[in-house]
């Protein structure tokens, strides 16, 4: 598996000064980069499929359809698709101004 970008297909369901709400696809073997942000807090619920969301010292949580998982600001933490077929996960994004820092 190989560390990508992000670049499966997203749709910005809401966005506003300190929220954005996207529905975020991840293809078959994908793997998002270990990041964090500064001011904002992220809520990550499964839709479909299977979602591994790895946090900074914790155990990584396996999502699936309607489970989720809180991300509190400066946690850095990335997503992963192991499945061999799309997941997809709704990503709630609100406390302060978007920003995002790679690790």
């Amino acid at each position: 598996m190989q560390e990508s970008e992000m670049n499966s297909p997203q749709e910005i369901l809401l966005q506003t000064e300190t929220v954005m709400v996207r529905k975020m696809t991840l293809a078959p073997n994908e793997i998002g980069p270990m990041h964090f942000h500064t001011r904002m807090a992220e809520h990550i619920v499964c839709l479909t499929g299977e979602i591994l969301v790895s946090i900074q010292d914790a155990a990584p949580h396996r999502l699936l359809p309607g489970q989720s998982v809180v991300i509190q600001p400066t946690v850095c933490h990335r997503v992963k698709n192991e499945r061999d077929s799309v997941s997809e996960y709704l990503l709630t994004q609100s406390g302060g101004d978007y920003d995002r820092h790679d690790v």
